[in-house]
């Protein structure tokens, strides 16, 4: 027998394969979803090792039939019974039932937060038939990078895990929650400004439970940037000369910062003026070293691509 690994992207699971394959010998097979398989050592025991992965969500949540009618009352839908679905047409529950077939224990590779705990349960769900579901023949690796070290790590006896259903079961409240407050408020508007306003371009008008306060965001800062009005302000630099040195000279920034009070700069330049001598009161060293470069997260490689486009 043996051990069915399942990562949330083939790309993962192919970095999966290519870190633990003794020698790089792997063979590779599947279809739109790729399946790796190798001879190595899981939990102390050379075994089968099958490697695959999910396209992220097994399943998505949708009202029943009766509920998808427009015309319902909005307010009906936050009590109304809901259904799980495939996610996706690519045949992933079909995929996971063949994979798992010649192995006896399950170990998932998802992402570490909520969202990969809960597609933990839905690989569980998918192969239930197939394996036992208990603490000695399923498992659950967490891991931070795909770097061969830490998936190793991650894959060490001792480090391995049974998945957390409170985490699962989060992930479930938020997605009916998401279903319920997304379609109602959806519903509700769309009928609202109709009503009101019957030249409006636009058949739906959509709610969404988490683009709704990112567009409040930026309602917020487009409006602080029209309102903003810009202000004067003074500060001063010093350049100061070194005696009994072969030339040169410092710049200095005063501590008072930025002065928006006109009159109090100048009175702080007029304290400075025609002053000859300074006394260095304190003087502070420390060591710097230049690190290399760290990888780009999207963030970053965002602000990257920008500039490029400039």
């Amino acid at each position: 027998m043996g051990v069915l690994w399942v990562a949330e992207k083939p790309s993962i699971a192919e970095s999966l394969a290519k870190a633990f394959a003794p020698g790089g010998n792997v063979k590779k097979g599947g279809g739109k979803i790729p399946v790796w398989e190798f001879e190595g050592t899981f939990r102390k025991r050379k075994q089968l090792i099958r490697v695959t992965s999910v396209l992220g969500h097994v399943f998505s949540i949708d009202f029943t039939g009766e509920y998808n009618n427009r015309s319902i009352d909005p307010i009906t839908l936050f009590d109304a019974p809901t259904r799980r679905s495939e996610a996706s047409k690519g045949g992933v529950v079909h995929h996971l039932q063949h994979s798992i077939k010649g192995c006896d224990q399950l170990c998932l590779w998802l992402d570490c937060d909520r969202e990969g705990e809960n597609i933990c349960f839905e690989v569980m769900d998918c192969v239930s038939k197939f394996i036992k579901l208990d603490k000695q023949h399923v498992f659950r690796a967490r891991f931070s990078s795909i770097t061969k070290e830490d998936l190793q790590k991650a894959a060490a006896p001792d480090k391995l895990v049974y998945p957390n259903e409170n985490e699962s079961r989060s992930v479930d409240a938020r997605q009916e929650i998401d279903l319920k407050v997304g379609v109602a408020m959806t519903r509700f508007q769309t009928r609202f400004f109709h009503e009101r306003f019957a030249n409006l371009n636009s058949r739906l008008i959509s709610f969404g439970p988490c683009q709704a306060p990112c567009l409040g965001f930026v309602v917020k800062r487009y409006d602080e940037i029209q309102q903003f009005v810009p202000e004067k302000y003074h500060v001063m630099h010093a350049m100061i000369g070194r005696t009994g040195l072969s030339g040169g000279s410092c710049m200095f920034e005063s501590d008072k910062g930025r002065m928006f009070v006109e009159s109090k700069a100048k009175h702080a330049l007029k304290q400075l003026q025609g002053v000859q001598k300074g006394r260095v009161i304190k003087v502070e060293r420390k060591r710097d070293r230049k690190q290399r470069p760290p990888g780009l997260n999207t963030v970053e490689m965002l602000k990257v691509v920008r500039m490029i486009g400039r």
